[in-house]
């Protein structure tokens, strides 16, 4: 009897570009799935510290901070979210 525990990642991006992220643990034992688990959560990537995050959301988080949606910053260097349809800073 071996058992084997996989660890896999769904993302979605929200319409004010939150990311969510839905973590997948399965446990394989001699190849057969005995057990599903999700956990969920939402990642702001304007605020929220990716450190831990797997690879993908750092990714995501970068994408995004770097969308051409996005002021460079005003003079406190806070980036401001504009609005997608009008292009102004909301």
């Amino acid at each position: 009897m071996t058992l084997e525990k996989k660890i896999s990642y769904d993302h979605s991006i929200t319409t004010e570009d939150f990311i969510q992220v839905r973590q997948i643990v399965r446990i394989i034992e001699d190849g057969k799935e005995i057990s599903r688990r999700y956990h969920r959560h939402v990642v702001d990537p304007y605020s929220d510290d990716v450190t831990n995050e797997d690879t993908k959301t750092k990714m995501l988080k970068q994408t995004i901070e770097n969308s051409a949606y996005y002021d460079e910053g005003d003079e406190d260097g806070k980036i401001k979210r504009k609005d997608r349809n009008k292009n102004e800073a909301v």
